[in-house]
């Protein structure tokens, strides 16, 4: 697989994201990933736990699943949605259904990306660049 690097060390800072899902082994490789390619990572098991994160600080960047207890995905979105400037938002989900389309209600305004999980890593890093390229842009 061709390297792909992140552009979490661009502009002098590194950016920040906060992984999203109630799988725990998920997290922590995802986590392990992009601390490798310099991001600051911080995890939440579901919306509610990240939405208390983010009131601590606002991350550059917001990795969620849409499905998970308590608070899912689009809940968290639009939770997110009403920050004063809310944070770069992927949602991903296992499911096979009609939220993977961008046109879906589902994914909503504030969504940046969608992704398929199984995610592979090439993937993320690249709905990562570009989210983050948007951001600085």
């Amino acid at each position: 697989m061709p390297e792909v690097v992140s552009s979490a060390g661009r502009a002098g800072r590194v950016k920040s994201i906060l992984v999203v899902d109630d799988d725990e082994e998920l997290r922590a490789v995802i986590a392990q990933l992009l601390e490798a390619r310099g991001w600051s990572v911080t995890v939440a098991s579901d919306g509610r736990e990240a939405l208390g994160l983010v009131r601590v600080a606002v991350p550059d960047v917001v990795l969620a699943d849409m499905e998970m207890p308590r608070m899912g995905g689009p809940e968290l979105m639009h939770a997110l949605h009403r920050l004063p400037e809310p944070p770069k938002l992927i949602l991903m989900s296992g499911r096979r259904g009609p939220e993977e389309t961008s046109e879906s209600p589902e994914r909503g305004p504030g969504a940046d990306f969608f992704l398929r999980k199984p995610l592979g890593e090439a993937e993320l890093l690249r709905a990562l660049d570009a989210t983050t390229y948007r951001q600085e842009g």
